[in-house]
């Protein structure tokens, strides 16, 4: 899917709830549907349950992406 926005998507992570998370400058993930992180020296890879897609989280996101991962997971 793909939106148009008159806000920058900073802004919008922020208004979002906290299963959301930037993972690049431009994409914005739903945690609950992640399924894999596939890390390499130079990039990660984000998997999701139930569909093919995948996306790149860049390097400044990972760390912030794998420690929310963990959060959830020690939630559940």
């Amino acid at each position: 899917m793909t939106f148009c926005l008159l806000k920058r998507l900073y802004e919008l992570v922020d208004e979002l709830p906290g299963f959301f998370l930037q993972v690049s400058k431009s994409t914005i993930i739903n945690l609950h549907y992640v399924s894999a992180l596939n890390k390499s020296l130079s990039s990660c890879l984000v998997s999701f349950a139930g569909s093919h897609k995948k996306v790149y989280a860049s390097r400044r996101y990972t760390k912030q992406l794998q420690e929310r991962l963990n959060e959830m997971r020690s939630l559940s």
